[in-house]
């Protein structure tokens, strides 16, 4: 092998090994943008989760304390009601509830705040 032939052959592997090497870095980078993007994406979608749980706790606590409030104006007021109107105010209640939730009232009320996250919770976890 003369050494003209071994500097051309020299000067080929660099070059060949240059090329792979700045490959090799390419599909490295591409991967590093790939796995931000999907992290970044994941956050976001945790990020919304969190927040549409957050505002389903609040409209839940909001609920809560209306429900409790009309549960003390109800004491207060006479309490000898026919049937009938405690039918049609079970009818409108019915009717004008936006839960999927059943509030259950007894001497266990505080608890109920409790169930009802737990149950915002969960659901949020099955989505």
């Amino acid at each position: 092998m003369t050494p003209e032939s071994f500097a051309f052959f020299l000067h080929t592997a660099i070059y060949s090994a240059v090329k792979g090497f700045i490959a090799a870095e390419r599909s490295m980078a591409n991967r590093r943008n790939m796995l931000a993007t999907s992290i970044a994406k994941h956050v976001t979608s945790m990020d919304l989760k969190q927040q549409k749980i957050e505002e389903e706790i609040q409209k839940a606590k909001k609920r809560y304390s209306e429900q409790t409030s009309e549960k003390e104006k109800s004491k207060t007021e006479i309490k000898h009601r026919s049937k009938k109107d405690k039918k049609k105010k079970k009818k409108v209640q019915h009717h004008n509830s936006d839960s999927d939730f059943t509030y259950q009232y007894g001497r266990y009320s505080d608890d109920l705040l409790d169930q009802t996250i737990n149950e915002l919770m969960e659901k949020a976890a099955a989505r």
